[in-house]
Parts: structure tokens; C-alpha cells; sequence
């Protein structure tokens, strides 16, 4: 019941995220669970399809530094020959970088709501709230890999980052690519669905939500900024 209840709030949360508020905190690890699976998956088939192209793996190697210096943690060497090896490579690191974010953006939309709205919100709510919004990241992650391999470039894609070189800005594209339209949608749909499960319009939640993504988007800049300038005085 409570799979039913995960896949129908991950529904919701494309199309009409006012319903998040039906998926209860019981069922929030559930919805977690899975939104989580299908992300990390998505990120896999991306990682594994854009290695297809020797433009995307040429470009890919040449970013690389940066996004270590960003806060992307080293990957130790692993003989990846074999393709089982190499998609289990590929899924661990995509799990990573999925339940940390999510966690993350649910802790910070409950200190906003909390603060800024009076909102009262719990932890649960939140990650029920941002991990039902997981197929827009799916989405995202979809129409990105398209437009790179379709213009065999990372620099392809609806983010802010096409207005900068990728090669000779690799610090500044790495967060600019992040301010895109898919983490608007979804945090906008998170933050509706948190506000309605409170009582509120939801109006609020468009507000908010795009205040939340804005300071993030920032903070995220903050952090890449001062790796840099670590990076220069370690020189």
C-alpha cells in the first residue's frame, strides 16, 4: 500500500503538486526509497550513455579538476574492463550524489519554511515533499543527456551555464549549471506541495520555492569560489 501511495505522490509531483500533501509521513521513506532508485538509475543511464561519445569524454576529462576542486570527491582506481564493473561503479557514485542532495534540500526547506513562513513543517514532510518531485529531476536528467550527446557538449542544456565556456571557465560553468530549469521546477513543486500540506495557497510555495533555489544556487556559488581561491593559493 505504501509503494502505491510512493508511486502516486511521485505522480502528484509532476503534475499537480498541491497533492503531495495525500502521501503520508509514514509512507515518506517509501517515497524516498524509490525516488531515489529512479534518480540514480537516471544519472547511471546518463553517465553510461554520454561515455558513447568521445567529444562528451574528452570534455568530461578536461572539467574533471575543477569539479574535484568544487567538492566532488575523488574516485579511487577500479579496473572498470568488465561492464558489470563499470555499471556498479557508476550506480554507487550515482547513489551518492543522490541521497545527500535530497536530504540536504529537505533540511533546508524545513529551516526556510520554519523561519521565513512559520510554516510548521517537519523533517519527514520535507524529504516526502522534495523526493516526490523526483521525476522532474528524472526529466531533467533525460533532457540534458540529449542535448549533450546531440551537441556533443556538457556546455548543451536549459541551465544558465550555456552562456559560459566550459573549458576555459571550468569553476564558473560547474555552478552556473546548476541554475537550471529543472531545479526550479522541482524546487518550486516541493515547496507548493510543503505549503498546501501546511494550510497555506499555494502561491506561497511559488515564492518560496524560488527563494529557496535562488539561496541555494548562491551558497553552492559561495562554496565553489572559495575552493578555487584555495586551489590558487595551494599553487
Amino acid at each position: 500500500m505504501r509503494v502505491v501511495k510512493a508511486f502516486s505522490a511521485l505522480i502528484n509531483g509532476v503534475r499537480a503538486p498541491q497533492r503531495i500533501q495525500e502521501v503520508t509521513t509514514e509512507a515518506a521513506m517509501a517515497v524516498f526509497a524509490i525516488a531515489v532508485f529512479l534518480v540514480a538509475f537516471a544519472n547511471t543511464w546518463s553517465a553510461i550513455t554520454e561515455q558513447g561519445s568521445p567529444a562528451l569524454v574528452a570534455e568530461s576529462a578536461r572539467l574533471l579538476p575543477a569539479s574535484t576542486m568544487s567538492g566532488g570527491a575523488s574516485v579511487p582506481a577500479v579496473d572498470l574492463t568488465l561492464p558489470q564493473r563499470q555499471f556498479t561503479q557508476v550506480l554507487g557514485g550515482a547513489l551518492q550524489k543522490t541521497i545527500i542532495p535530497y536530504v540536504v534540500m529537505a533540511l533546508v526547506a524545513m529551516i526556510f519554511l520554519r523561519f521565513a513562513a512559520n510554516a510548521q513543517v517537519g523533517f519527514l514532510q520535507c524529504l516526502a515533499a522534495i523526493s516526490a518531485t523526483a521525476l522532474i529531476d528524472v526529466i531533467g536528467i533525460v533532457v540534458s543527456t540529449g542535448m549533450h550527446v546531440g551537441f556533443e557538449t556538457t556546455r548543451a542544456g536549459l541551465h544558465a551555464g550555456v552562456f559560459v565556456d566550459p573549458i576555459a571557465h571550468p569553476m564558473w560553468f560547474l555552478w552556473l549549471q546548476s541554475f537550471s530549469v529543472a531545479t526550479l521546477w522541482q524546487f518550486v513543486a516541493a515547496c507548493i506541495g510543503l505549503v498546501t500540506w501546511t494550510g497555506l495557497h499555494w502561491r506561497y510555495g511559488v515564492v518560496i520555492g524560488a527563494v529557496v533555489w535562488v539561496t541555494t544556487r548562491v551558497v553552492l556559488g559561495g562554496f565553489a569560489l572559495l575552493a578555487w581561491i584555495v586551489s590558487l593559493g595551494a599553487k
